[in-house]
């Protein structure tokens, strides 16, 4: 028997937005405020599902541990390098287009909607300012797509 319903989630916004607070240092400028948010529910919705009341910690408690560990083993996974102008024309694959289909392919499965849409616009030569401005998204959410659609594609190889 689960002890939190979802509906409770709500209750938590504020201790999240403080850890990512605390955390956002860690993080390379390209990886959004977004993107914490979303990395944060995930650990919120672990954290949930674990709590047992029995075991004597509060629910907050376990929330802020389960968030902050998440959010930490996340930036640590993470190349802390900044991006330059990343490309998919500066990624060896795209030197032959044959190999680059392959790869398109490959990464159709790998990728989200909105980062396959984001190749896409790539594909067809429009810049992150074009493709932000298309999506309606700001100029560094497009950075974090770009840069994690290079690190699947990187994978690929």
């Amino acid at each position: 028997m689960k002890y939190i319903t979802m509906d409770k989630a709500n209750n938590y916004r504020n201790i999240i937005t403080k850890i990512i607070r605390i955390c956002k240092a860690k993080f390379p400028s390209y990886i959004g405020y977004e993107d914490l948010q979303q990395e944060a529910m995930l650990a919120l919705m672990k954290a949930l599902n674990d709590y047992d009341p029995a075991k004597g910690a509060t629910d907050t408690t376990l929330v802020y541990k389960y968030v902050k560990t998440h959010l930490d083993n996340y930036a640590s996974s993470l190349d802390l390098e900044e991006p330059t102008e990343l490309t998919l024309k500066d990624h060896p694959l795209c030197a032959d287009p044959a190999e680059a289909t392959a790869a398109l392919l490959d990464m159709e499965e790998a990728c989200t909607k909105l980062e396959w849409q984001v190749l896409e616009c790539m594909v067809l030569g429009m810049s992150k300012g074009e493709i932000a401005e298309r999506f309606a998204l700001n100029k560094v959410r497009i950075e974090s797509i770009v840069h994690r659609l290079y690190m699947i594609l990187k994978d690929l190889t």
